[in-house]
This record gives structure tokens, sequence and C-alpha cells, in this order.
């Protein structure tokens, strides 16, 4: 899809558009994956528009990703800085305004279910979801203050990653999560950030952050087990496209990579 986005003075061009690029990068691998699980049919490519009333602006901190793109192509959401507080914006490609996700305030790292009738995001140390077409959030579990995004798997699960306490398993109708992977300095990993199922739904790409620095791996639901990707550069995060490839970013830059899938190389 393209987009054109309106911004208020004094964001980051680079960092909107980084944000806004990755956020596009993920919708479309989960557009491409779920079509081709049979879970929606395929989208056509679709222009937005979208212009930010007021002082509103993107929030594109370094701990924030704030744009998403459902995996059927038709639903946009995004969140806004408003006067030292964020809120979720949901538009579908066939609304002309956008609609405020009620009791979303503080919302961050938005992300869609599988087939696109539910967004995600974080807010006041929960996670919740909400139906893209209106209707109150629905609490899923408590969830820190500190998260570095979540991924919807397609059997109805649901990671999380925590900045200080690792990486967390909650199934779709909420309960108590499940930790997967510790952090802090006794595990030798102190972060980490922006996990994504892979297709089979039983990996996990995630960005582990250690004193010698960011490493892209793969948490395995099946074996409890977490394996660092051999060959692959460092990134701040990372997107894997069900084409062949990781996309990622570190400093400013995207890079496109090949990745077999299957073999992890």
């Amino acid at each position: 899809g393209l987009f054109a986005l309106g911004a208020a003075a004094g964001a980051s061009v680079l960092g909107i558009a980084t944000a806004v690029l990755l956020g596009v990068v993920a919708g479309a691998a989960l557009a491409v994956f779920f079509t081709e699980r049979g879970a929606v049919p395929s989208a056509p490519t679709s222009a937005w528009e979208i212009h930010f009333p007021g002082d509103r602006r993107l929030d594109v901190g370094g701990r924030i990703d704030p744009v998403t793109i459902s995996p059927d192509g038709r639903w946009l959401a995004y969140v806004l800085d408003e006067r030292d507080d964020t809120r979720l914006y949901v538009r579908g490609i066939d609304r002309v305004e956008p609609r405020v996700v009620e009791g979303c305030e503080g919302a961050r790292h938005p992300f869609f279910s599988p087939d696109s009738r539910w967004v995600g995001f974080f807010a006041r140390e929960g996670l919740y979801k909400a139906p893209v077409t209106g209707g109150a959030p629905l609490r899923l579990c408590d969830a820190p203050l500190d998260n570095r995004g979540a991924s919807w798997g397609p059997d109805g699960e649901l990671v999380y990653a925590s900045y200080a306490s690792g990486l967390w398993l909650v199934p779709e109708y909420g309960c108590e999560p499940e930790s997967l992977t510790p952090a802090g300095e006794e595990s030798g990993v102190v972060q980490h950030r922006w996990p994504q199922f892979l297709p089979d739904g039983r990996r996990i790409l995630v960005v582990r952050q250690s004193f010698e620095g960011p490493r892209l791996a793969i948490y395995d639901l099946d074996r409890r087990s977490t394996r660092t990707l051999a060959g692959v550069q460092s990134a701040a995060k990372a997107v894997y496209l069900p084409a062949g490839y990781l996309v990622l970013a570190e400093a400013g830059e995207l890079l496109a990579l090949r990745f077999d899938v299957e073999s992890e190389r």
C-alpha cells in the first residue's frame, strides 16, 4: 500500500518514514502469510492519505512502534502523541475519518489479529484487544509498561516482549501470561524486543539485546528454547517476509536480506 502521512512540524521525517515502512512491511508479511494459509483473500493494492489534526503527531520515539496495517490490507492502526499522552486510531480503507479506540489512553505498539477483526495494543499496564469496527477494548492480561512489541499467531496465541522480563505468551481470550524466556544480567540477555510469529506459528523471531549488542534469534515454542541466527547481522528490529526476506532496521537504514525460514539461514 501507499501511505501519504501529514505530520506536525518538528517530527522526524526519517523516524516517521522508518516507522511507517516497518509497519507496512510487517502488515505485508502478515497478509502474504495468512493468505497462503487460506485465512484471508488476497488484498488489492491500496493508497492511504492521512492528515493528523492540530498539534498531534505520530509517536516515533525509539521505544514506540506506532503504525501497522491489517493482514487483509483494509485497516490501518496508528498511535498519535496528544498533549503528553498517546491514543490509538483505527481507520478502514473505505472510511474518510479515523476512529479513536475508546479507553486507549497511553496506547503503544498496535498489532492486528490474523483475521483482521481485532487490533491489539498495550495501555495502562495491560495488554488489550478491541474490535476494529468499534466497541470497548477487552483486557487480556497485565503487562509491564516496559513492553517492546507483540505478535498474534495463527493458533490463537499472542506473544509479547518485556524490556526487563523477556518473552511472554498469552491466549487470545486472555488469562495469566506464561513466561517463555528470562531477561536480566544473570541470563546474559538484558532485553527482548519486537517478537514476530513465523509462518509455522511455532517459532518466534525476536531481537535479543545482550552486553555484546543486539542479536536476532528464534524462539521455538515446542522445544521451549532459543537459538541465535548465524550469519545475520545485528539489528534494532527485524521483520520476516514470506517471500524469503528479513527486513532489518539499524541506524536509520532499512536492509533486506535473503532468508530461508526452514533452514533459518
